[in-house]
């Protein structure tokens, strides 16, 4: 028949609503993460994380994925063509550079790993400054190698 028994106390179906309330509120997340690796899978949102939509309702998760993705790709775009051209990156090199990037596809600059660390700490507040080591004399070589490593003279 039903669950309900006709003589449970108020507060014992006050317990039963706030369990039954909690579990449904776990599976909805868990479906929403579900659903949400699976959009970001399927649509090749490369730029967005599971993480990003936690809270989002399930029917509004793909228009927000998409928004997300292109907030995030917009950002990353004018980071890199920043620290690009502070590098002396100019015209199609710097769209090259910069596409390469935020597409996925590994640079052809031989300071692609620079760039790589670049990308990476867009997220996280100010990229790690990049040195083109060849333009400098063997002391600056020697400070700038002791300032990457955090050894800095005071």
């Amino acid at each position: 028949m039903s669950d309900v028994d006709f003589n449970e106390s108020g507060g014992q179906l006050r317990t039963k609503l706030e369990t039954t309330l909690s579990e449904n509120y776990t599976l909805r997340e868990e479906l929403a993460g579900l659903k949400a690796k699976d959009i970001i899978a399927s649509e090749g949102y490369t730029h967005v994380k599971p993480e990003d939509l936690k809270g989002v309702a399930l029917n509004e998760l793909s228009a927000k994925a998409k928004e997300l993705n292109e907030v995030k790709r917009d950002q990353l775009t004018e980071l890199l063509t920043e620290r690009f051209e502070a590098q002396g990156l100019q015209g199609s090199a710097l769209e090259q550079a910069v596409n390469d990037l935020v597409n996925g596809r590994p640079a052809t600059d031989p300071n692609a790993s620079a760039y790589q660390r670049a990308q990476g700490a867009g997220g996280t507040g100010t990229p790690p400054r990049i040195v083109n080591s060849e333009n400098l004399g063997s002391r600056e070589k020697m400070i700038e190698g002791l300032k990457q490593q955090g050894r800095t003279r005071k």
